[in-house]
Formats: C-alpha cells, sequence, structure tokens
C-alpha cells in the first residue's frame, strides 16, 4: 500500500505472525516525476531490517517489553529515517496483554531460530529487490526515451540552424567569388588593351613608313590589312579559347577551393541533390568566366583602336612635317574621332614688359579715376596739339597718368574713318576724324611732347574669323607702344573708340594691355614682347577674344584653341565666370544662325561653380562659328566676348536640346542628362538635375502627373525614371516673393 503527497510518499509491508499482523512502514522519499507519473523506489530492506536487528539486540528486554505496550499516533510518530510501529487491531484491544504475549513469544522464537528468520528477511528482500529493479529499468527507459526525444527535436533545430547558416555562407562565398571575377576581368581588358594599342600604333608606324607614295585608298587596305593579319597572330600566340592562361587556372581553382570547403564543412547534414545542383552552378560560373575572358582578349574595342591608329598617325606627322602642314592636314582630314589644333604656348617676354598684378593694379587705379576721365571731358574744345600737352602736364602726376589722359582724350574726341586720306596728327587733330593710322600718328607726337618714348607698330588684326580663300593682310591694322619705367606696353588708341560711338564711353582696355591678352587680336610678326614669338598660322587658331572678355573677367578653360574639329554630336566649351556674370551662345553657319534655345544651352558646372559650360548640338555637318555673348546680372544688353570655329564631319545623329524656360536660368538649375529634346513613347527615360530650394517638383508625362518622392529629389537633385507616354514636362515651384504656383522648366517631346 502507498500513500502520497505533494513531496513524499509512505510504503508499508504487512506480515503476518500466527494469529498476529504487523505492519511495518518504510521511510518517507521524494517523488520522481516523469511524464505526469509518480514513481517510488523502495529502499534496500536488507538494510532497513538490519538496522532494526541492531536496535532489537541492542536493547534490553524490559525497555523493549515496555516500548510494546506504549501507543503512539499516527501525527506523532517521528519522521526518521525509518520506523516500525507494531498494532493490533482495535477489536482485539481487550486482549492486548494476551496478544503482546504472543508477538513476545514469536520474537522470542525468532531470536532463536535465525535460519528461519534469515531465510523469511531474504524472500522479503529478494520480492523488494525485484520491484525496485522493475520500476528503476522502468524509469531509465522513459528517461532515456524522452532524453532521445529531446536531443533529436535540438539537433533537428540545430540542422535547420546549420543549412541557413551554410545557404548564408555559400551565398557570401558566392559574392566574393562575383568581386574576384570582376576584378580578374578589369586586370585582364587593361592588360590586353595596353598591350593591344602598342602593337596597333607600331603597325600603323611601319605602315606608313613603307606606303608614303601610294594612294590613299590603297594605303587604308594595307593599313586595315596589317593590323588584322597581326592582331590575328598575337591573339592566337597568346591565347586560346579553350583554356585560359595560368594566371585565371590558379584563381579559378582557388575559388573552387574556398566554395567546396564551404559546402563539405555541412555535407553530413545537406541533401546530396543540393551538392549536385552547387557543382553544377560552379561549373557554369567557371565556364561563362573563360568565355568572358576569351571574348575580352579576342576581340579589342574598337574605339581602342580608332584611338591607337590617331596616336600613330599624330607621333608620325610630328616627325615628318612642318607646323603649318600638320596643321592644315589635321584641319581638312576626315576623323572619327574629336581632332583639335595642338594648345599655343603664349606667355609674356618678361624681360621686355610686365603682366604681374602689382602692375595691373596700379593701371586699373588709374583708369577708374573719376576725377582724370571728367577733367578730360572738359577739354572738349581745345585748339592746338600744344594746348592739350600743357592741360595733359598740369593734371597728371606721373608719366602713367600722362598716357592715359592723352589716350582717353582722344577715344572722347576723335573718330574712326578708315577712308581717311590725311592722316598726320595735325590733320586728325584739328579734322577730328582719321584711320588707324592717323590716330597712331596723333598719340606718338603727342608722346614725344610728353617726353614719353612712343613707337608706332604694324601688323594684323582679328575681329571675325577669315573667310575661304580670304588673307589676313587684307586686315592690316596699326597701334602704338610706349616705355614707362623701363618697360614697354602696347596701346591702341583707334579701338579706345566707343563701339556705340558714344563720346562719354570709351573702350579702356586696348591701353596698357597685357601682351599675353593682347595677341588673341592684334599680330605683329616683329612687336609681340612674347617668349617665344608665335606664327601667323598659330595666331590663326587662336580663338578671337573681345574686350567684354576682360572687363567681366572670363577665362576660357577649354578648349583654348580658335577652331576645332569633331564627329561628336556635342561640343562643349568650358569658361571660368563671375558669378554675377551670365553666358548665351550662338551657332552660324554660311551666315544662317540657328535658334539658340534648341541648339546650344549655357549653364553652371554641377561640380565647379565658377564655371559655365556651353554646350552645342550642330544639326548637320559643316564649318560652324561659334559666339559667346556675356553680360553681369544687373546690365540689360549682352556683349560678345569669344568666336570659336567648329568643324563638324560624319557626325551619325544630330540632337536638340530640351526646350529651356526662364525660370531654368532665374533659379540656377542644371540638366545634367538627357540632353536630348526627342524621346520615344514607352521608353524609360531617367531624368537628373539640379533644381535647386524648390518646395515642389511635378512632372507631366502625357495626362499623368507625378510628384517624386524624398529619395527622387534631395539636396536639390532630382533622380527620376519615367516610362514615357507624352510630352514631359518638369516643373517646380519655390518658395520666394513671386508667388507663382508653378513654372516649367523644361519640355521633353515625345515622337
Amino acid at each position: 500500500m502507498a500513500k502520497s503527497n505533494k513531496n513524499f510518499s509512505d510504503v508499508s509491508y504487512s506480515l503476518k505472525i500466527g494469529s498476529s499482523t504487523c505492519h511495518v512502514l518504510s521511510r518517507h522519499m521524494k517523488n520522481l516525476k516523469y511524464n505526469n507519473n509518480y514513481h517510488s523506489l523502495p529502499e534496500d530492506v536488507s538494510i532497513r531490517c538490519k538496522s532494526a536487528n541492531v536496535s532489537r539486540t541492542s536493547s534490553p528486554r524490559s525497555q523493549r517489553s515496555n516500548s510494546t505496550q506504549r501507543f503512539i499516533s499516527r501525527e506523532h510518530r517521528p519522521k526518521t529515517s525509518h520506523s516500525c510501529t507494531i498494532t493490533t487491531d482495535i477489536n482485539l484491544r481487550t486482549k492486548q496483554q494476551q496478544q503482546q504475549q504472543q508477538i513476545l513469544n514469536q520474537i522470542h522464537h525468532r531470536r532463536y531460530s535465525p535460519l528461519k528468520y534469515k531465510k523469511t528477511n531474504q524472500t522479503l528482500d529478494k520480492t523488494v529487490k525485484t520491484n525496485q529493479k522493475v520500476l528503476t529499468d522502468k524509469f531509465c527507459q522513459e528517461t532515456t526515451k524522452e532524453k532521445h526525444s529531446s536531443i533529436k527535436k535540438k539537433k533537428k533545430t540545430s540542422i535547420e540552424t546549420t543549412i541557413d547558416n551554410q545557404k548564408q555562407e555559400i551565398i557570401q562565398i558566392f559574392n566574393e567569388q562575383k568581386q574576384s571575377l570582376t576584378q580578374l576581368l578589369e586586370q585582364h581588358i587593361s592588360t590586353f588593351t595596353t598591350s593591344s594599342i602598342n602593337i596597333i600604333k607600331q603597325i600603323v608606324k611601319e605602315t606608313l613608313e613603307s606606303q608614303e607614295h601610294t594612294s590613299t585608298k590603297e594605303f587604308e587596305h594595307t593599313l586595315i590589312q596589317a593590323i588584322q593579319q597581326e592582331l590575328q597572330q598575337t591573339l592566337s600566340k597568346n591565347i586560346d579559347k579553350s583554356q585560359t592562361n595560368s594566371f585565371d587556372v590558379n584563381t579559378l581553382n582557388q575559388l573552387e577551393d574556398i566554395l567546396i570547403q564551404t559546402i563539405e564543412k555541412y555535407i553530413a547534414t545537406t541533401n546530396k541533390n543540393d551538392n549536385i545542383a552547387l557543382n553544377n552552378l560552379f561549373i557554369e560560373q567557371k565556364q561563362v568566366l573563360v568565355d568572358t575572358l576569351t571574348q575580352q582578349r579576342s576581340t579589342p574595342s574598337i574605339d581602342l583602336i580608332k584611338q591607337a591608329v590617331i596616336d600613330a598617325l599624330r607621333e608620325h606627322n610630328s616627325r615628318s612635317m612642318t607646323p603649318n602642314t600638320r596643321t592644315n592636314i589635321t584641319n581638312h582630314r576626315k576623323s572619327n574621332t574629336k581632332i583639335t589644333n595642338n594648345e599655343v604656348k603664349i606667355a609674356a617676354n618678361l624681360n621686355q614688359t610686365r603682366v604681374d598684378a602689382a602692375f595691373r593694379q596700379q593701371r586699373d587705379t588709374i583708369v577708374v579715376n573719376r576725377y582724370l576721365r571728367d577733367t578730360v571731358r572738359k577739354w572738349t574744345n581745345v585748339r592746338s596739339i600744344s594746348s592739350l600737352v600743357n592741360k595733359i602736364q598740369a593734371c597728371g602726376t606721373n608719366d602713367f597718368e600722362n598716357a592715359w589722359l592723352l589716350f582717353c582724350w582722344i577715344g572722347q574726341n576723335i573718330s574712326h574713318d578708315i577712308y581717311c586720306q590725311n592722316n598726320s596728327a595735325e590733320n586728325v587733330f584739328h579734322n577730328r576724324i582719321g584711320s588707324c593710322q592717323g590716330f597712331v600718328n596723333l598719340y606718338y607726337e603727342c608722346c614725344l611732347l610728353l617726353n614719353i618714348q612712343c613707337l608706332k607698330i604694324s601688323g594684323y588684326i582679328r575681329e571675325n574669323f577669315l573667310k575661304k580663300n580670304e588673307d589676313l593682310k587684307k586686315y592690316s591694322h596699326s597701334w602704338n607702344a610706349i616705355v614707362l619705367d623701363q618697360y614697354t606696353y602696347l596701346v591702341d588708341p583707334t579701338w579706345s573708340v566707343s563701339i556705340n560711338h558714344n563720346t562719354n564711353q570709351i573702350q579702356d582696355y586696348y591701353f596698357l594691355t597685357s601682351s599675353e591678352e593682347f595677341i588673341y587680336t592684334h599680330y605683329s610678326t616683329d612687336y609681340q614682347l612674347l617668349q617665344p614669338k608665335i606664327t601667323k598660322q598659330e595666331f590663326l587658331s587662336l580663338p578671337i577674344i573681345k574686350s567684354n572678355y576682360y572687363r567681366l573677367n572670363l577665362s576660357l578653360l577649354a578648349p583654348k584653341q580658335g577652331y576645332n574639329q569633331t564627329d561628336e554630336n556635342i561640343f562643349k566649351i568650358s569658361i571660368k565666370t563671375p558669378a554675377y556674370v551670365d553666358l548665351y551662345a550662338s551657332l552660324k553657319i554660311d551666315n544662317i544662325e540657328y535658334p539658340c534655345h534648341l541648339y546650344t544651352l549655357c549653364q553652371r558646372d554641377i561640380y565647379q561653380t565658377d564655371t559655365i559650360n556651353c554646350f552645342l548640338a550642330p544639326p548637320t555637318n559643316g564649318l560652324y562659328e561659334i559666339r559667346i555673348y556675356a553680360k553681369t546680372n544687373n546690365e540689360t544688353t549682352y556683349q560678345d566676348s569669344i568666336y570659336m570655329q567648329l568643324n563638324i564631319l560624319n557626325m551619325i545623329q544630330a540632337i536638340t536640346f530640351p526646350i529651356i524656360y526662364q525660370s531654368f536660368f532665374e533659379y540656377k538649375c542644371i540638366l545634367i542628362e538627357p540632353f536630348r529634346r526627342l524621346v520615344k513613347k514607352n521608353e524609360y527615360l531617367f531624368i537628373h538635375m539640379k533644381i535647386p530650394d524648390a518646395i515642389l517638383i511635378k512632372i507631366k508625362n502625357g495626362d499623368d502627373y507625378i510628384i517624386p518622392n524624398k529619395d527622387e529629389y534631395k539636396n536639390g537633385l532630382l533622380k527620376k525614371e519615367i516610362y514615357i507616354q507624352g510630352d514631359l514636362h518638369i516643373c517646380a515651384q519655390w518658395n520666394d516673393k513671386t508667388n507663382r504656383q508653378i513654372s516649367t522648366i523644361c519640355i521633353f517631346n515625345m515622337i
């Protein structure tokens, strides 16, 4: 019988001795809970019995007799490691003494019959041990079963985690492999490109040397044939289309080893089919790499071949031709790449003249002096050269001021007439008119009276580009040079006259002009104040620079030359421009000027804010004249500043720029891409523009309206891909005082 509570169980055994029944209660034991079932493990009865025997043998008989007569209730029983309670049936209490006597007799009998008692005790122990073993085995089996189940679950979870980790690691390895393959391709392309260009250049040089007297077509055929044969031989030596070189193989093997190690790391937990798929994937990737490398080696870029041929021709021409002949061939040879004349080196001869900042400041201080200008205006009625000289000497404090006062008076009082016949100093002074030679004579005579050393210089000028079959001699001109503080400076009194013939305004730029700037419009064979001197052909190759260019502190960055040639449909001119200056460009061919809003676009550089890029889109092949106009923000009229020429040969496809509205320039917008106005229906067009400080961007796509999200318009940059469904209007709204709701910036037209 067993009684159980939360923490302990009572197990008792009943022994019948004669007519009496003896109840033996086992020690209290903790329950073992497994799967909500309680299991009690009885202790070794032999130990308990042994303790009982020791207790019996060690106590006096009288004490034992007294203890048996003493009744102890269940609630007062001590909960020791073991206890023995001898009770009688309630119905036999009246015969208690008799029963006790019988029990004593039985115990006494057991004491003197040890074999029988031992036998009985062994039987009990055997039974208890059997029960104990059964319960223990059952408990162990269930515990083992649960343990295996738990381990299986943990193992399954661990396997799933391992597989996930394995997949992530394999993906990472493939990404690393992809990056390595990309680097490998770039290295091979770079290596092969360099070697291919060197081979092509060498072929061109050798062919040029051996084909000097052949016709153009024969030379072209021979050149192409030689390049093809040499490339095929080189490729056959260095490239096997079915194999890669040792560097490729080592790289591929290393990548394969890394991948296999990752796969084999958890091979026990992966599926066999997965391993086969991974192996096939690697083999396929490896084959793609081999094919790509082979194709890259066997097919060099056409553009690189073109560039190599051009470089070789240039090197050959530079060795075998004079500068004038080289320029002439460059200008008339048809080409499929951008070709420009070599930049002409222009530097002042500092032993003869000054161009330093200190001199420029001294000169500008005199020119802007309002008192000197106002004083000169009062001398309109001067009747003789000597009187004029006296007034100049009375007003000026040094030779610089005296030279300026004379220049200023001539510019305000003498008119220019190229047909004037009498150009003596006296006649020009009294008639207030003369040709360039008359201006020079008058300035020269007055300088002599002012004790300023002066020279007369004859040469040529360029205010426009020469027309076909036109000679520079047609544009002969004269000017002066004066010596101040032992340095020589250039002066053109003829060009002091205002362009608008306004006597209150003069062109002060041509007083003490830097020789580095003067050469763009004035050419003299002997008196340039440059080191080295430039030739007439180099002078003709320069852009034409107007005085407004220097007045507004412009600086031509690229290209530096006036004549340019290309086959591209867009040509760019970069000019360093102050923030307060605006530019626009015009494009003209054969006296036909194309609409500026379709064929030119001038805007600030996206990275260099002090630079304006003028883009031009010639509509067809031919020789164009480009003019750049400039003005300040406060001025209303643009003045011409730079003239250049552009020769278009073999252009494949012409474009026009998007239609630009005034708000584009007003808010300093910049178009990055696309530059073409015409777009196709159902094409994806990526719009990239700088639209500073707009509070709203709205794009009209046909009948739909699109508002870019925060990622598509941020930090003033619009980046939006659009699926074209109609004309594309880019519109914006700004938070300013104009109170305009929304303004159109530019329009792309659908075709």
